[in-house]
């Protein structure tokens, strides 16, 4: 191991990261980059480390007299820059996920391509699908590029490299599978357990689970929001008579949204259950033990590996579709591009579009005017007495018309 090797990654806390709780945690990292422990710590301790690791860097880099620049700094001009809102994740938690993954990197030339191809199969080992893959190596993609253009970078190494492409396809529920995805706990015996053949002794197991649920069904429904929209919400974010401010993802901006009677409706029961400065689904931790507990929901109802995001989003989708709809406004009411509706949310029926289509083309006027047999390079109509010579003179609203054969 190289002395600059050994002096970055001499073992110690390195690593200080925000956890979806609030709380800070820094790992302990031993010499071959593994992590060996973990202790929550304040947001001043947190805030030192990270300038610690920041100058030790740097010290290495400059100690050995490394001209290059060192990761820590490049990634810290890549988050103060103030470029397209739209760029995700300015923060660089993906990029720590990316550097975390190659501990021997530490100036930013040594990036290449054989890393980029790395880390996404380290992703799609994990789990990941295309569009999780796709959105984790956007940030990398876009820190390389931000190197490349002050020549920290020799090349891009995303050059060549091909983005995974997303996969989603939505499944929207009918309105008997939402009931049955809304319906409150199990009972022995009731309707639920005896189509599906699995009883339950005792009481409602899961009746507090099922009510939050249900809420959370109604109201995703309604707005069309993402799940973790949906979870982040707070009474903050409510104002009379009846609007929602959605925070945006992705660079978008937070804007304010109309609700429906159910969605207000569901909002005001939440209003009653909520303090503060306290999120509206604060009965879930996480966004993930939101989404883990849909997809225990689906199962039981035996409707396994249905998400939030088929219940509510893409069932409202198809829906207006259905009802008529144009893509435009459903674009406008659901806050999403044109492009990505057509991409994943609605596919057209080609046949149906095209009868309809020849049904309008059939359907033509009566008053079009006949078909003109032409001939002669000039297209003039030309009967066998000669040639007609039309002269059209209007005066008060007539007109005269006058032939002549040649």
């Amino acid at each position: 191991m190289s002395d600059m090797a050994r002096h970055t990654h001499a073992p110690g806390w390195k690593d200080v990261r925000k956890k979806p709780s609030g709380k800070w945690e820094a790992r302990w990292i031993d010499e071959t980059g593994a992590v060996k422990g973990r202790s929550f710590v304040d947001k001043a301790v947190a805030a030192k480390l990270a300038d610690d690791m920041a100058r030790e860097s740097e010290r290495a880099a400059v100690g050995l007299g490394v001209t290059h620049k060192p990761i820590v700094n490049a990634l810290a001009a890549f988050q103060d820059r103030r470029l397209d809102p739209k760029t995700v994740d300015l923060n660089g938690r993906r990029m720590k996920e990316f550097l975390l993954a190659f501990p021997a990197l530490t100036l930013v030339d040594q990036i290449t391509d054989t890393h980029i191809n790395t880390f996404d199969r380290m992703l799609e080992a994990k789990g990941c699908n295309p569009g999780g893959r796709n959105h984790h190596l956007r940030i990398v993609r876009t820190f390389c590029k931000f190197c490349r253009d002050k020549n920290w970078l020799p090349t891009n190494p995303f050059l060549n490299f091909k983005m995974p492409k997303s996969d989603f396809e939505g499944r929207a529920c009918t309105e008997e599978e939402f009931e049955r995805m809304c319906s409150i706990g199990w009972v022995g015996g009731n309707k639920i357990s005896d189509t599906y053949g699995i009883g339950w002794q005792g009481g409602n197991q899961y009746k507090d689970v099922d009510l939050w649920l249900r809420r959370a069904f109604r109201f995703g429904r309604e707005t069309m929001l993402r799940v973790s929209q949906v979870w982040k919400l707070t009474p903050e974010d409510f104002r009379e008579p009846g609007e929602i401010r959605v925070k945006g993802i992705k660079g978008q901006e937070s804007e304010w949204k109309p609700l429906t009677e159910i969605a207000l409706e569901v909002l005001r029961e939440l209003l009653q259950v909520t303090k503060p400065g306290q999120r509206f689904f604060s009965y879930w931790s996480s966004v993930a033990s939101l989404q883990q507990a849909v997809q225990k929901k689906a199962t039981r109802v035996g409707l396994k590996g249905l998400r939030f995001h088929d219940v509510c989003k893409v069932t409202r989708v198809s829906q207006l579709d259905a009802a008529g709809f144009s893509i435009k406004e459903i674009s406008q009411v659901s806050n999403t591009t044109p492009r990505t509706l057509l991409a994943h949310y609605i596919k057209p029926d080609k046949q149906k579009t095209f009868d309809k289509y020849r049904a309008f083309a059939q359907a033509r006027p009566a008053s079009d005017p006949p078909e003109t047999k032409l001939s002669g390079n000039l297209g003039v109509s030309q009967p066998q007495g000669g040639i007609e010579s039309t002269t059209d003179n209007t005066q008060n609203g007539s007109t005269s018309r006058q032939i002549s054969n040649l």
